[in-house]
């Protein structure tokens, strides 16, 4: 299990966008070139939506031709995922989180974690049948078979990826995304900025969201895709 660390805000004006993309504070960290996403995500949840109330996550993202099923649930205690034993500790960033997918344990839950500290398990599948088992198989903890789950709400947007290198040589993955997230009856617009730490301590990553934040006047944001989303009745 490895760790992921993001940065998420609120864009108030989709002109931003742009903006930020093209800012020199940007351009001038850019390694590689800009990636362009077209991401369809439908999340799933019981009758009586209960992973919503535990803070679990799961969802089926298209991303452009990938098909892509994600869980994500919060990790109490000690948690075993392959040979590794994770303990998230007390003092944990609240914007790290665990992350299933290669590599080794980073992570120190404990009982008293931050609740933004989450486990993540990822895998290619077709559907949600074929995804199931192999989530399993990583160590996800996917509901029994005989549970009933609905698409419960979706998210469609647009993203643009870059990867930056910081001023401490560690890197990072600006996204920009720009869409909708839909409800049973209800959208609302997505505009949002996240940073994620690929490599390296995560001070500068820190310094380099909250420069952008304070430049451009963004608005941090507290809440998921998911739980915005699932608040669309």
């Amino acid at each position: 299990m490895g760790t992921e660390l993001e940065w998420k805000y609120a864009l108030p004006d989709p002109a931003l966008l742009d903006e930020i993309a093209a800012c020199e504070t940007v351009r001038g960290r850019t390694v590689e070139s800009p990636r362009r996403c077209h991401m369809q995500s439908e999340y799933y949840d019981t009758p009586d939506h209960r992973f919503f109330r535990e803070r679990t996550t799961l969802r089926h993202r298209l991303e452009d031709e990938s098909s892509v099923f994600c869980m994500k649930a919060p990790l109490r205690g000690e948690q075993s995922v392959g040979t590794a034993l994770c303990r998230p500790s007390p003092e944990a960033d609240p914007h790290l989180r665990g992350e299933q997918s290669v590599g080794t344990a980073l992570c120190r839950p404990s009982p008293e974690a931050d609740p933004h500290l989450r486990g993540e398990w990822e895998t290619e599948a077709a559907d949600l049948a074929s995804a199931l088992p192999k989530l399993a198989a990583l160590g996800a903890p996917v509901p029994p078979a005989d549970t009933s789950l609905q698409v419960l709400c979706r998210a469609d947007f647009i993203r643009r990826a870059v990867l930056l290198r910081l001023d401490d040589g560690s890197t990072a993955e600006l996204a920009l995304d720009l869409g909708t997230l839909s409800g049973a009856t209800r959208s609302l617009p997505l505009c949002e900025l996240e940073l994620e730490l690929k490599s390296g301590e995560p001070a500068a990553a820190r310094a380099f969201a909250e420069a952008l934040a304070a430049r451009f006047s963004l608005r941090p944001e507290p809440l998921s895709k998911f739980a915005r989303a699932s608040a669309l009745e």
